[in-house]
């Protein structure tokens, strides 16, 4: 099912992730239980709400068609709007030439007319724009006025308005002005005299012989107050134009810093692009896509230029990226899971699978025994307390922009097993309080990315060392990176476990494990139990348990091979885990400390599989990485589809424990193709349609939880 990561459907994609993490248990109990749970949804109503919030969040995404469809329409309409500019301009430039042309002319002519026929005119006195300061320097109501030097108003600079009446009591003019009728109360120091507009229409025009048009008086000289009302008239220069959208791949985008570098389109020596903080609309909201910059993302963005100051003082200018947004149609990280109980009564195995906003998506399975409710509580509270441990970490560190790759992985990491321990200790309280002795093994695995691998110089070796060319520069090795076509940018696998679960990661043919079970068999937790006082024996069905003190009387029965199941349930085949007060107080036989372990992602990494006991009791990690690889890469089925497949191969295979997989499919890689030999090798190593083989000798009646 995939996933689509809306921050404003927060609630939706909860209720959606409710439905298909838990379908098959949902199933199980309407068919079983006698109530209904109100909290649960079929498969079609999960469905049918995955399906519309899918065409919410696809509805304001576009296709890279689309993108450049729309930059080009944008494009031509910039380029005709500038060439009716030019055009206009032109016009203007040959009508105030020829305008000059008939004054200079008519200038000349009225001049001479002047000489001839009229006596001398006495000299006038130079115009004055000084202000007006009240009411006795001749300024009159109904005078046409202008504003000027207005501080708080100062968009009202240069309006023109008619003083309505003098207001003695505060030694202010009212003025009403002629654009939008709004009466202003302004200092007489606010204003200058403009002319009567109204007056000078009605006058009569002087007789001019009709050889050209009358020429504009000489503007006079302006000073002091009037000098700056006249710049205020100027007509603001016009906006720049809005630049073009453009696009790119994310080379990687990390939503803990808010910080990222994208690969423009164009030249392949071109420079990269950060992304500053608030470049991208999603900002700490940063799932594997949709919705997401992952590593390889095709985005479109707005180019914009940033001024800062260098080292040496001097500003220095550089291109960022603003708007960055992903493409439509690219896929991303698809989750499917699938659970059965198998021979058992009922499906104590529990599910976790959410967005932890800026780490990435988790996922996770919980496998309970003696009851559900510990693997319940624990896959609802490890996601949140991990992102909550994060959190306070990455507080206490400060500024995460100057940490390396390195430490901020190590924080993941520690935020893994803060979360392990946390959960547990809150249980053991409602535990005890309530009486349960219920307990779980559990494993999640985190892909987060955004890691920037650093550019590292290929020296030369050996002789060649000795005497470098000086003329040729060293020589640059490939950067590492999770997607192809963007290296440099690493994504990280984060994987903790406690117990039996497994983690399985796909890297191309390969079943590689990325957890080591915690069993009693294995030398160093035998060390560990047996140091904290406990007992690791083996059963009559051969299957190594931890237990209680040596000299404990239900140690002594179970070596004698006795069958007393209510006995025999106080020794786990486990050795680590939530729960199990008993094991944990006043002897730590049983602990819940994780081991973690980060992979950082290549691309021929496909998909990841998590599985519980049950699975992997039935099958080794190379068959489960064939049925998948069958299953997806041969026939084209989904995550969803898989991890049925997967459950189904290990029931056909013998398993009686409950069985539950989930698997991760990395949406930006691609399997392996398989061709029909291959198919045909996979058949016959029994891994499609095997039968059901029931073992001779059921080991359920002991190992209850193994």
């Amino acid at each position: 099912m995939r996933r689509q990561f809306q921050e404003q459907d927060s609630r939706v994609r909860t209720w959606a992730g409710r439905a298909y993490t838990d379908d098959e248990l949902s199933r199980r109990f309407d068919q079983t239980a006698t109530g209904s749970d109100d909290g649960l949804m079929d498969e079609e109503a999960a469905r049918r709400l995955v399906a519309r919030e899918r065409e919410s969040s696809q509805s304001d995404l576009m296709d890279e068609a689309t993108v450049k469809r729309k930059l080009a329409e944008e494009r031509a309409r910039e380029r005709e709007k500038d060439a009716v500019d030019a055009e206009e301009a032109r016009r203007a430039a040959a009508a105030r030439a020829a305008c000059q042309d008939s004054s200079d002319e008519s200038s000349r002519s009225r001049s001479r007319s002047r000489s001839r026929t009229e006596p001398p005119r006495p000299a006038s006195k130079p115009v004055s724009f000084e202000p007006l300061s009240g009411e006795g320097d001749g300024l009159q109501s109904g005078a046409m006025v202008m504003l000027t030097n207005l501080k708080q108003a100062a968009a009202l600079n240069g309006s023109r308005g008619k003083l309505e009446r003098f207001d003695a009591a505060s030694g202010r003019w009212e003025v009403k002005l002629l654009a939008s009728g709004d009466v202003k109360a302004i200092r007489p120091d606010n204003l200058l005299p403009a002319p009567d507009t109204e007056d000078a229409s009605a006058a009569p025009s002087s007789p001019v012989p009709e050889i050209a048009p009358r020429s504009p008086p000489p503007a006079p000289e302006l000073t002091g107050r009037a000098q700056g009302a006249a710049a205020s008239r100027v007509a603001a220069p016009a906006p720049a134009p809005k630049p073009a959208r453009r696009m790119g791949t994310v080379r990687w985008y990390n939503g803990r810093r808010k910080l990222g570098a994208v690969i423009p389109d164009g030249p392949a020596d071109a420079t990269d692009l950060f992304i500053p903080a608030q470049g991208a609309p999603n900002g700490s909201q940063v799932p594997p896509q949709p919705g997401g910059l992952f590593h390889g993302t095709r985005v479109s963005f707005l180019p914009m230029t940033i001024k800062s100051e260098a080292a040496n003082g001097k500003q220095k200018t550089e291109v960022a990226r603003s708007e960055v947004r992903p493409l439509a149609g690219q896929k991303g990280l698809l989750c499917g899971v699938d659970t059965n109980a198998g021979a058992k009564e009922r499906n104590d195995d529990r599910i976790a699978a959410q967005d932890l906003h800026e780490l990435g998506f988790l996922s996770g399975i919980f496998d309970g025994h003696r009851g559900g409710s510990c693997a319940e509580f624990a896959a609802k509270q490890v996601p949140p307390n991990v992102l909550s441990a994060y959190r306070t970490r990455a507080k206490r560190e400060g500024s995460l922009v100057k940490l390396s790759a390195e430490k901020e992985a190590a924080l993941i990491a520690e935020a893994l097993a803060e979360s392990f321990e946390v959960t547990d200790k809150a249980w053991l309280v409602a535990a005890r309080k309530k009486d349960l002795q219920e307990g779980s093994t559990g494993i999640v695995a985190l892909v987060s990315h955004g890691f920037a691998a650093p550019v590292e110089a290929k020296l030369a070796e050996g002789c060649a060392a000795l005497w470098p060319k000086p003329k040729e520069a060293p020589e640059k090795e490939k950067r590492p990176g999770t997607v192809a076509r963007a290296p440099g940018g690493i994504a990280k696998l984060f994987v903790a476990w406690a117990g039996d679960c497994r983690c399985v990661l796909l890297r191309g043919r390969q079943g590689l494990r990325i957890s080591e079970d915690h069993r009693p068999q294995r030398a160093d937790e035998k060390r560990r139990v047996e140091k904290a006082g406990g007992l690791v024996v083996r059963d009559a069905h051969k299957v190594w348990r931890v237990g209680p003190r040596p000299d404990n009387k239900f140690a002594k029965e179970l070596q004698k091979g006795k069958k007393d199941g209510q006995q025999m349930s106080v020794f786990l085949s486990t050795c680590r885990g939530f729960g199990d007060p008993t094991f944990k107080s006043p002897d730590p036989i049983v602990i819940v400390t994780p081991d973690v372990k980060t992979v950082d992602l290549v691309p021929e990494d496909w998909a990841c599989v998590l599985g519980s006991d049950g699975v992997f009791d039935a099958l080794s990690d190379q068959e489960v990485a064939d049925v998948v690889w069958r299953a997806m890469a041969g026939h084209g089925k989904d995550a969803v589809r898989a991890a049925k497949e997967v459950v189904q191969t290990a029931l056909r295979k013998g398993s009686r424990d409950n069985v539950t997989a989930v698997i991760c499919r990395f949406g930006w890689a691609t399997p392996p193709e398989m061709d029909s030999t291959v198919a045909a090798v996979i058949s016959s190593s029994g891994l499609e349609n095997t039968a059901f083989t029931a073992p001779v000798e059921p080991s359920d009646d002991v190992n209850m939880f193994g």
